[in-house]
């Protein structure tokens, strides 16, 4: 959930959306997000501390699919290269 939060941030700075006039404007943009993920990352430390084996699962799972995310990301780029020449 804090790498989702995180995607704010990222956003924001390639300023994705900002040609529209209807974008949505969060108040106090960095400090709220901040604590978002501040909240969350605290959730995963107690997490970590109380059940270990659990966060290993989680770990496991986040990491699985953030490497599926990059290959499908992969695979996509080069099936639009094929299309093209």
């Amino acid at each position: 959930m804090s790498t989702s939060a995180a995607c704010l941030f990222i956003l924001r700075k390639r300023k994705i959306g900002e040609e529209k006039s209807d974008i949505y404007r969060m108040k106090l943009f960095p400090l709220l997000p901040l604590i978002f993920i501040l909240a969350y990352i605290a959730v995963a430390v107690s997490i970590v501390l109380h059940d270990p084996l659990t966060a290993s699962y989680g770990v496991l799972i986040f990491s699985l699919f953030f490497v599926l995310y990059f290959v499908a990301r992969y695979y996509r780029k080069t099936r639009r290269r094929g299309q093209n020449n």
